[in-house]
Parts: C-alpha cells; structure tokens; sequence
C-alpha cells in the first residue's frame, strides 16, 4: 500500500508495478526496468509501458519518482517497509542488536508481496524469507548466550515456522529448554521434529540434535 500522511493513495496496477520494482531494487535505468516489467513486450513497447506508468505516477504522485538522466528512483524522501526491516535483519545478523518481542514477530510477519507470482517478485520474496529466518536464527542463538531463555525460544519457533524442516531452530529450541531444565519439553520438541522431518522428507534428524538430548545444552 501506499500511503502519504497516514493516508492510502490509490495507484493503477502499472503505476504499483513500477514503484514497487524501485522500492524493492533502488534506482535501474529505463531499459533494465522496462525489460524487468514487462519481459514479453516487443519492437519498444516495454519501454512505451513505461513511459506511460512514470508519466501517471508523476501526475498522480509529484516527486514520488525521480529521473536522473535514464536512471528512474523513488524519491529520498520515500520510506518503505521493507528498508527498515532489512535494516532490523542486518543489525540483527551483525550482532549490533538483539530485537525485541515485539521486533521478533515484525520478523515472522514481514512476507513480502503475498499473492504477487512475477518471477522477479518471487525471487525478492525467497531471499527476504531466508534473510529473516538467518535473524532470527542469530537472535535465538544470541539469547542462548546471554540466558534469555523466553526470547530465545520465541526468535526459534518464530524461524522453525517459517523453515519447519530446517533443524537448526528446533536444535535451538531443544537447547533452550534443557537449559531451562525441562528435558521432558526438550525430548517432546525433539520429537515433534523428527516426526516432521520424516513424514515430509524420509529422513531422520541429524545426529547433532539426538546428541543434545544425551549431553544437555
């Protein structure tokens, strides 16, 4: 959605397209977008398409998109969502913060596009999903560190959710709850896993997670 002042502005379907390939890649030239949004046009009607949509957003929504030379970008002044959860992802990942509850589910919620099939748009969304797992991951194993046990249980089921057969956050989530001295949780969690993993892929934990149960965290 997009929004000026708290209030929604209404967008056609190839004005959004534009500005949503600007707000997810930064500033392209004219080619490189036309190609991008409209990969099947021929003989210069992609770059056509294009002119037409900069001239409606500019009409509609002065200033929102910037032309320098042939290269088109939104505005400076124009936040998005996504900037500021890749930055939460980046300070996560680097150490330089540990997010809070409330950070944490921003993290499991923040799906990018949903109902959106482009390939260029399914691609974004793979590489957002894994980034915020990677965070989440990152924040858990943090929080084991420094004993905060809660947080690090909820950073690891919020990645098992969103990766349920990736063994690293259930092999976080057993570790948090031996550490809080509850092994018959940990051996139930444990469980749940394997009975997931091989429902779904044949295959059995690795030996890293039954190992955990036998010498704790």
């Amino acid at each position: 959605m997009l929004t000026a002042g708290g209030q929604p502005l209404l967008t056609g379907v190839r004005q959004q397209r534009l500005i949503t390939a600007l707000a997810i890649g930064g500033g392209r030239s004219r080619g490189a977008l036309a190609s991008l949004l409209w990969p099947q046009a021929r003989g210069g009607l992609g770059l056509a398409n294009l002119r037409a949509a900069v001239f409606r957003v500019g009409g509609d929504q002065p200033g929102l998109v910037e032309s320098h030379g042939t290269m088109l970008a939104l505005s400076a002044s124009v936040g998005t969502d996504l900037a500021r959860v890749r930055g939460l992802i980046h300070e996560v990942k680097q150490g330089a913060r540990v997010p809070t509850s409330r950070e944490i589910a921003v993290l499991l919620r923040a799906d990018l596009l949903p109902g959106w099939y482009e390939d260029w748009v399914l691609f974004e969304q793979d590489r957002l999903l894994q980034d915020r797992v990677d965070a989440l991951e990152c924040a858990a194993e943090h929080c084991l560190t420094i004993g905060d046990l809660d947080r690090a249980i909820v950073a690891a089921e919020g990645a098992a959710v969103l990766e349920p057969l990736r063994e690293a956050p259930h092999r976080m989530i057993v570790r948090a709850h031996l550490a809080a001295g509850c092994p018959g949780e940990a051996g139930r969690r444990a469980r749940h896993f394997e009975q997931i993993i091989r429902a779904q892929l044949g295959t059995a934990p690795g030996p890293g997670l039954t190992a955990l149960l036998r010498t704790g965290p």
